[in-house]
C-alpha cells in the first residue's frame, strides 16, 4: 500500500520565510568619528611626548592613553526578533481552507480537498456539511516550523443543527511549502462563563437626571440625532457612529459602581463608572440590546462622558461564575 502523503506545493505564490540576515559588515566611520579620532590621536601624542620626558612612569601612562584613544568604539548590538506575521497568516489561511474543503468533501466531490493535499484519504460522506463563517480562532508557533492552528466554523449537519465547531490543524511551513501534518481534528471550543461578575451595585432610576443624560448621549452617539459633543468631557473624542446604525435608542437599565443621588449636582472632578443597557432599534420589528460601560466626570454640576470603557468594572470578590464549554 502506498504511503499516504499530505504534502502539497500549493498553487499560486506562497510567501517565503524572511531572508537570512546579512553578514555583519565593517563599520564605516563618519566625518565626525574621523575628526574626533584625529583630535584624540594628536592630543594623546602630545601627552605621550610629555610623558617620555618625565621618565619610565610617565612613559607607561602615555602608552596606556595612546592605546585607549586608538581602540575602536564598539557597542554591543542586540538582534531584533524575527517577524513571523507573514508565516502566521499563511498557515492560518491554509488551515482555514483545508477545514472547509474537508467538511464539504463527499464521495463524488472532493476536488477542493485534493487541491490542498497530494494524496488525501477517500472521502466517506455522501452529504456535505454546510460551513459558514470560518475563521482562525487560535494559532501558536511550535518547533520544526510547525504552526498549531485552531479553526472555528459554524457547521450545519444533515439534521439541520447549526453549531459553532472548532478544529485543530498542525501546519508546517518550510521552504515555501505548506504541509498539513494531519487531517483536521475536532476539538472543544474555548470555555465561557454563564454568569457575569461586573461590579455596578447601585441601581440608578431611569427617571433621574443622570439617566436622562446617558440616554441622550447614547441616542446622539448611535443615531446622530443631536450633537454628541454636548455630553462629553472637554478633550474627549468620541465621534458618533457613521453612518448611523439605528434610528432610535431607549435606555432600559443603568447601574453605577458607587451609591449616589443621581439628581443632585455632583462635585467637580468627581469620577463615576456606570453600565448602561439600552434597546437600539432600526425599525419597530428590528431591534438589538446594547450595553455600554462608561466613565463619567463631573463638571459644572453635571455628569459628562469621559470614555467608553474597554471593559466593565469587575467584582474581585465574585467567585460564583460557572464555566462551560
Amino acid at each position: 500500500m502506498p504511503k499516504l502523503s499530505l504534502r502539497r506545493h500549493p498553487r499560486g505564490t506562497v510567501e517565503a520565510p524572511p531572508d537570512q540576515p546579512d553578514l555583519p559588515s565593517a563599520p564605516i566611520a563618519t566625518a565626525s568619528h574621523q575628526s574626533t579620532s584625529s583630535w584624540a590621536t594628536k592630543a594623546t601624542t602630545g601627552v605621550l611626548t610629555a610623558a617620555l620626558l618625565l621618565g619610565p612612569v610617565g612613559a607607561a601612562t602615555g602608552l596606556l592613553a595612546l592605546r585607549t584613544a586608538t581602540q575602536p568604539d564598539t557597542q554591543p548590538t542586540g538582534s531584533a526578533p524575527a517577524d513571523l506575521s507573514s508565516q502566521r497568516a499563511t498557515a492560518g489561511e491554509y488551515a482555514t481552507r483545508l477545514v472547509v474543503a474537508w467538511l464539504q468533501a463527499t464521495q463524488t466531490n472532493d476536488q477542493d480537498l485534493r487541491a490542498l493535499l497530494d494524496q488525501p484519504p477517500a472521502a466517506s460522506s455522501r452529504t456535505p456539511f454546510k460551513v459558514t463563517a470560518p475563521a482562525v480562532a487560535a494559532i501558536t508557533a511550535q518547533p520544526d516550523d510547525i504552526w498549531a492552528v485552531t479553526v472555528a466554523a459554524t457547521v450545519t449537519d444533515a439534521r439541520e443543527r447549526a453549531t459553532r465547531r472548532y478544529f485543530q490543524v498542525p501546519v508546517r511551513l518550510h521552504d515555501a511549502t505548506l504541509t498539513a501534518l494531519t487531517l483536521p481534528s475536532p476539538v472543544a471550543g474555548p470555555a465561557h462563563t454563564t454568569t457575569t461578575d461586573v461590579d455596578y451595585p447601585a441601581i440608578i432610576a431611569l427617571t433621574s437626571v443622570l439617566a436622562a443624560g446617558i440616554g441622550q448621549f447614547l441616542d446622539a452617539y448611535l443615531t446622530a440625532d443631536g450633537d454628541v459633543t454636548r455630553y462629553l468631557t472637554p478633550g474627549t473624542a468620541l465621534p458618533p457612529v457613521t453612518p448611523p446604525a439605528y434610528t432610535d435608542v431607549t435606555l432600559q437599565d443603568l447601574r453605577a459602581d458607587t451609591d449616589l443621588d443621581p439628581d443632585s449636582p455632583p462635585a467637580d472632578a468627581t469620577s463615576l463608572r456606570v453600565l448602561a443597557t439600552a434597546t437600539a432599534a432600526v425599525t419597530d420589528t428590528q431591534t438589538v440590546t446594547v450595553t455600554y460601560p462608561l466613565t463619567l466626570t463631573a463638571r459644572d454640576g453635571r455628569w459628562e462622558v469621559t470614555a467608553i470603557d474597554p471593559a466593565p468594572a469587575l467584582d474581585p470578590t465574585d467567585s460564583t461564575a460557572q464555566t462551560t464549554t
